[in-house]
């Protein structure tokens, strides 16, 4: 026993020694959340800005279905804080069971780093594709785990990393542990692709175009098309992520992104100086929820719609301001309506919702 206690001190003290700003095992286990954390804090920034020329590069869909996001933004940066500890803890075992691993592999040349790098897009690729596309199309994975991250209904930055724990740990930490240890990368490279591969992600989720998202039109897999994926007409179509989108033109769930979007030149036409709809909409939902509460609370029936033009006078008395008050909150209750049987479903029967959606529309 105290063999074992000696060994295991004797290890958390080299860990303890190597995780200074100096070594490489402190980049291998932090420099991915620094990544993660200072993107999408930019990209924050830009969320809140009511200036027209960033709202011009924002993505806009041609018919947005008045679905809202159904987490605060607090909730969100929490349940990412989580994944973070989690990943951070894994990271942190794996360098405590095994001490010399930065140092074990030499230096590798620029061309056999640069093709594990390309090699290891396509492998997370693959891993990430078949375990996503599987949260579709198993009900259960899809209401106890998945259905988590699709509470964003409009994608955004901190919200990148917003999943079920136990998804977390399946698709981004053991998806990146995959890609390093199968080919045998270096730390070095390691902290190189698992930061690239994190910004990515967050690019992927800010919702903007370039230039504000510098790698839009590099890759094909980019904030449209993933945006595609978040809207309900797409949630079971484009599941490729992060880097490339040949699994979902081999398997037959492409979606191209300009059926559901707006075009740059057609969404900077129309571009409204104000706040990203999902902060807007963050809004909403407080109103709605307060609004419920005060339902609740007088035994009153459902939020009246608003009075249509040519109404009666008693009702012609209510304020524009109430009335589109009123309509917003019957808008967001439908909403939230919709994603609870979806959710349900496990994203199963798609078609079904969205056929009781047109006839509750109609």
């Amino acid at each position: 026993k105290m063999d074992l206690y000696s060994l295991i001190g004797d290890s958390v003290w080299r860990l303890c020694e190597g995780l200074s700003p100096r070594r490489i095992e402190f980049w291998f286990a932090f420099s991915p959340i620094f990544t993660y954390w200072l993107l999408a804090g930019f990209y924050d920034v830009l969320d809140h800005s009511s200036s027209k020329v960033v709202a011009k590069h924002r993505i806009a869909r041609r018919e947005p279905d008045g679905r809202v996001n159904r987490v605060s933004r607090g909730h969100v940066c929490r349940r990412v804080l989580l994944q973070h500890s989690m990943q951070l803890a894994a990271t942190l075992v794996a360098l405590v069971l095994d001490p010399q691993q930065c140092s074990a592999n030499p230096p590798v040349g620029w061309v056999r780093a640069g093709l594990q790098f390309l090699i290891g897009m396509f492998i997370m690729d693959t891993w990430q594709y078949w375990i996503h596309r599987a949260m579709h199309t198993s009900a259960f994975l899809y209401k106890h785990f998945h259905s988590t991250h699709h509470q964003l209904w409009n994608p955004y930055a901190f919200g990148a990393l917003y999943n079920h724990p136990l998804e977390a740990l399946l698709l981004d930490t053991l998806g990146a542990a995959v890609a390093m240890f199968s080919l045998n990368m270096t730390c070095q490279l390691a902290v190189g692709f698992f930061c690239f591969s994190t910004a990515k992600t967050v690019l992927d989720h800010c919702n903007y175009r370039f230039p504000l998202n510098p790698l839009h039109d590099v890759f094909p897999n980019s904030a449209a098309y993933h945006d595609v994926h978040h809207d309900f007409h797409g949630l079971k179509a484009n599941y490729s992520q992060p880097f490339f989108i040949m699994w979902d033109l081999l398997m037959g769930t492409y979606m191209d992104p300009r059926s559901l979007h707006l075009s740059p030149a057609e969404a900077a036409a129309v571009a409204v100086p104000q706040q990203a709809p999902a902060v807007l909409q963050g809004a909403a939902v407080t109103r709605w929820a307060a609004a419920s509460a005060a339902k609740a609370a007088d035994g009153a029936g459902a939020p009246a719609p608003a009075p249509a033009a040519g109404g009666s006078r008693g009702s012609s008395n209510r304020s524009s301001t109430d009335a589109a008050h009123l309509q917003q909150v019957t808008e967001v209750h439908h909403a939230q309506e919709g994603a609870e049987e979806e959710k349900g479903l496990g994203g199963k029967d798609v078609g079904k919702v969205r056929s009781r959606l047109r006839r509750n529309h109609a």
